[in-house]
């Protein structure tokens, strides 16, 4: 072997050598590079993740919010309806009240409806001459009731 082969030799090994301290030199910083990459993966799916539970909470408390303002929504119709059914309902009392007593008016002062003011003044003089107190036959009380029910049936024959 001569001095020539030998260098060559030499020359080669140190090149390998050199090369082969690259390569590994390549290999750490790749898997250093991996590493961090894996790292920021990592932590943006953990912030990821967070970001997911606080907007999972979000939504929770506002469908919560959703929830009680729909009962109160409900609690507020349901008693505006019941207002209203007890409002009908004594209107509808009232009506029948009113009714009855027209009715019994009518039938005392001997009137049919529709009436007019001079038709009622005609039963009321006509009744007042039968049912007078100082007449025979005749009664203070069914009297007291003509004329009620006169002014009652006169001010619904003005409207």
């Amino acid at each position: 072997m001569s001095s020539d082969d030998f260098i060559f030799i030499c020359l080669l090994v140190s090149a390998m050598t050199y090369g082969l301290y690259y390569l590994i030199r390549l290999f750490v910083f790749m898997e250093k590079q991996s590493k961090e990459k894996r790292q920021m993966f990592e932590e943006s799916l953990k912030k990821s993740e967070r970001e997911y539970e606080e907007l999972k909470e979000r939504h929770r408390q506002r469908h919560e919010e959703f929830m009680r303002f729909q009962e109160e929504i409900h609690n507020q119709f349901e008693e505006m309806r019941r207002r209203t059914e007890e409002a009908h309902r004594r209107a509808y009392q009232q009506a029948t009240e009113v009714g009855r007593i027209l009715n019994n008016d009518m039938k005392l002062l001997e009137v049919k409806y529709p009436f007019t003011i001079k038709q009622l003044s005609s039963q009321r003089r006509k009744l007042s001459l039968k049912y007078h107190p100082d007449l025979e036959g005749g009664s203070e009380k069914k009297m007291k009731e003509i004329n009620e029910s006169y002014d009652r049936l006169k001010k619904i024959a003005k409207q």
